[in-house]
């Protein structure tokens, strides 16, 4: 993390966790999609990172990994 940590929470319902300071947002998830033209579930992972620029959080990094 850069900076000084200013929260860290974990949804109770999921696996998604949210932490961040006041410069960075950082929020990780797994997530299903559903192709339905082949009726296949695709599973995988998600990471998002949003940096502060003046007034706005935009984002900074993104990236995803696909599971078997």
């Amino acid at each position: 993390m850069i900076g000084n940590k200013k929260y860290q929470e974990q949804d109770p319902l999921s696996n998604q966790s949210y932490e961040g300071t006041d410069d960075y947002k950082i929020t990780e998830f797994d997530f299903d999609i559903l192709i339905k033209k082949v009726s296949k579930v695709v599973k995988g992972r998600m990471l998002h990172i949003w940096k502060k620029e003046g007034e706005e959080l935009r984002i900074y990094h993104e990236q995803f990994e696909l599971k078997p």
